[in-house]
């Protein structure tokens, strides 16, 4: 517990204990209420994306102090991301849901693309997305979306698993945690031909990592027990 300076002739005091009513850090500012756990999150313009553990459910954040809940799908997702008017959907299971959401308060009825390989990630670059997998077959997928309710398959580098993604200019970066210690493990794959994407590299590094961001050609890690790496 800090303790506040003393001035004049005040006496110190202490900072009043917030585990008292919070197990973990006091939540500070506003908080959306939905149904479920809050899983996955993405935002898209003035609408936000909120997958729980029992559907998806869509806010207006135009006013990012009064969000207004417009709709929800009857879909759980792993990742989202939206290309033009289609919100991709997707999911470890093995599928990837093509959604049309230019009416944010009346979703259209999703698409269904199988995915076998499972979907854990997503990174969009032009007009092509990029998939990280990880459950069924690890490694990347490249699909090409210019015409984005009707996603291709383009090229695939299968070795690596795939729980995090990084895309950066010709090459792409697959982070996942081991499940066997507390390391992660980097993959770099070149992506100089789209239709025939090359592992290029590997590195591993301490702290199991929950997420990732490419930044100028630094890639910073979150982890659960390191803090956030940079690479």
């Amino acid at each position: 517990i800090l303790t506040l300076a003393a001035f004049s002739t005040a006496e110190a005091q202490d900072c009043l204990d917030y585990s008292e009513f919070y197990p973990d850090i006091a939540p500070i500012g506003l908080r959306i209420h939905g149904s479920g756990n809050a899983e996955t999150v993405f935002q898209s313009e003035n609408i936000l994306y909120v997958a729980t553990d029992s559907a998806l459910q869509l806010f207006d954040v135009t006013n990012p102090d009064l969000p207004v809940y417009l709709s929800k799908i009857d879909l759980l997702a792993t990742a989202l991301i939206t290309v033009g008017n289609s919100l991709y959907v997707g999911s470890d299971e093995g599928w990837l849901m093509v959604v049309d959401v230019s009416d944010p308060e009346s979703p259209g009825e999703p698409t269904e693309i199988p995915l076998t390989e499972g979907v854990m990630d997503f990174s969009l670059q032009d007009n092509h997305l990029f998939v990280a997998t990880g459950w069924n077959v690890g490694g990347l997928l490249i699909l090409d979306v210019t015409n984005p309710a009707s996603p291709q398959r383009k090229g695939q580098a299968v070795g690596a698993l795939g729980f995090n993604l990084c895309v950066d200019q010709q090459r792409a970066y697959l982070i996942s945690p081991s499940i066997d210690d507390g390391n992660s493990y980097l993959t770099a794959i070149s992506l100089v031909d789209l239709n025939d994407p090359q592992i290029i590299g590997s590195a591993g590094f301490q702290g199991r990592c929950m997420s990732a961001g490419i930044v100028d050609q630094m890639i910073f890690a979150a982890t659960a027990e390191m803090g956030v790496r940079v690479i």
